[in-house]
This record gives C-alpha cells, structure tokens and sequence, in this order.
C-alpha cells in the first residue's frame, strides 16, 4: 500500500516532467516563429535597368509573406536614394535560403553570376539566417564580390583627431553614398601598431584611393610620381 507521502511526490515528479515538457514545447515554437530582418541587395551600377523594374527570387519568397517561392514577378526591388544599389527588406526564420536577382519581371531576364559566388546548377545566389538580422553586400548584378583591404603606417605621423580615411572611386562599389568622399570610410588601428586598416567588399576592378589623415580633401596624403597615377592616387 502507499503512503500518502509516496503518492504526493510520485504526482510532484509527474507535474515537473510535464511542466519541463510544456516549457520545451513553448521554447522551440518561440524560435520556430522568430523572424529576423534580411537585406537583399543589388548593384545595378553596370546595368541598364529594364522598364519592369528589378526584382528577386527565390526559396524565401514564401516564408517571407510574399507569395509563391520563385516567382520572378512578385517581389520589386528599389532604389530609394538613387545609388545604384536596389534592395528589399524581409523577416524570415533562421534557415539557408536560395535566391536570384532579375533585371525585369521574367525568367530569362535573371541574373547568372559565376560559380565563385553561386550554387547548384542554376547559379542561384545562397545565404543563411541564424539568429540576428543581416544586411547582405550589395553584390554585381551577374557578378561576384573581392575583399579589398586598404591598410596605410601612420607610425611617423601625427594622426589627426578626425581619425585616418580613404577615399577614392570604390566607394559608391562598397556601399556608400559617394565617391571620392574623405570622411565616410574610416580606417582602424586595432592594435596599436601604427597601421591603420580597413576590409571592404567590391565588385572586381581597378580602382584608385587616397588615404586622408583626417576627413577633409585638404588632408589628402601627397605621393610621389613613382606611386601614383594621374591626379596624385594610388
């Protein structure tokens, strides 16, 4: 025969085991309905952009709320300031994800980047969501991005309270909003070693800079002829 105080703490087990339970089921419902902000975006520097305007597809269209997964119709991309770059923001769940830029609104206006930068036999562009929203680089239309670090040794210098930049015409490539521009792109010296550097994605190609100790045009490092180019660039 039980005891009452057997019988007590075999329904305290049961209702600790259930409310485990319960909180476990609550807890994966929770991240399965966590959305994160994505950001798709597009260069259309090199592109005459097609009357129907740009759009994208792919494996997101649906979880994102915008109908059907691929239809090269539905989902409108724009340039609201005018750069060049069209983009769309959307909330998705954590997951990988397939996609393609379209210069139009049909199959066969679709973008074809190169295997470097795409997956599987139609060249679809891929990127993952994990847990945080994300702003993906502004890649070439039909084209792949290139790391392109700047790094200048300020050692014998006195670095202007301003800060170190560096200017040139692969600005408006990496994101902002203008070339040639001496205060948007900052360099950093994170460890102290007289070297100030700085990592940026751009489309493949040549390009010129300056590095500025400070963030006027009158702090604009002077080369030599022997490394630079017309107008006193690197």
């Amino acid at each position: 025969m039980k005891t009452r105080q057997t019988w007590f703490y075999n329904i305290t087990m049961k209702l600790n085991l259930l409310y485990t339970l319960f909180l476990l089921i609550g807890f994966s419902n929770l991240q399965a309905q966590t959305k994160y902000n994505v950001t798709f975006r597009i260069n259309m520097s090199a592109e005459t952009v097609a009357p129907n305007g740009v759009h994208i597809a792919g494996s997101f269209q649906a979880a994102a709320g915008l109908g059907n997964d691929w239809n090269p119709a539905s989902t409108l991309v724009q340039d609201l300031n005018g750069d060049k770059i069209y983009e769309i923001t959307v909330q998705l769940p954590p997951g990988t994800y397939q996609y393609k830029f379209i210069n139009g609104n049909a199959w066969g206006m679709d973008e074809n980047p190169p295997a470097e930068c795409s997956v599987g036999n139609n060249n679809n562009r891929e990127m993952v969501v994990m847990n945080a929203d994300i702003v993906l680089p502004a890649y070439p239309f039909n084209g792949c991005l290139s790391t392109l670090r700047f790094a200048v040794n300020m050692f014998n210098q006195t670095v202007s309270p301003e800060g170190v930049h560096v200017m040139g015409n692969f600005q408006q490539a990496a994101g902002y909003a203008q070339n040639w521009n001496p205060a948007a792109t900052r360099l950093q010296d994170q460890n102290g070693d007289g070297t100030y550097e700085l990592d940026l994605t751009v489309p493949f190609g040549q390009y010129q800079y300056v590095f500025v100790n400070g963030n006027t045009a009158a702090d604009t490092e002077i080369l030599p002829g022997n490394c630079s180019v017309l107008g006193n660039n690197g």
